[in-house]
């Protein structure tokens, strides 16, 4: 069995103010996961949403609305929330159907949802 490979892609932007609407942004960043899943097709993506400010449940809103509006249909994103006593993590998995079974990782991603769910500190 390899040694599963995880790499981090973190994006943040600290604004005094809010920047102007881009109407390419969520084109732009549909087309990047549909660029790299083709480069990669045997690797899973998942992002978070950042809720340090309490708007992580509007960021993963406005992420599945551009990925409705946007994508070209050719990966799966499965939208997830993780539940904490005093927080939620608002998390999607995103993969190639053509290459993994739908119904079988998403067992598993709510598999591993569950766990981390249960987790105490």
């Amino acid at each position: 069995m390899g040694i599963p490979i995880i790499r981090k892609i973190s994006v943040s932007v600290n604004c005094k103010q809010l920047p102007p609407l881009d109407p390419k942004v969520g084109p732009t960043i549909c087309q990047i996961l549909e660029e790299y899943t083709a480069n990669h097709p045997d690797e899973l993506l998942t992002y978070v949403c950042d809720d340090l400010d309490g708007k992580g449940h509007q960021r993963r809103i406005k992420f599945l609305r551009w990925y409705e509006h946007h994508s070209n249909g050719s990966l799966l994103a499965l939208p997830q929330e993780i539940k904490s006593e005093d927080q939620t993590i608002y998390t999607c998995l995103i993969f190639d159907p053509k290459v993994y079974n739908e119904q079988h990782i998403q067992t598993a991603y709510e598999e591993e949802i569950s766990l981390l769910e249960t987790v105490k500190e």
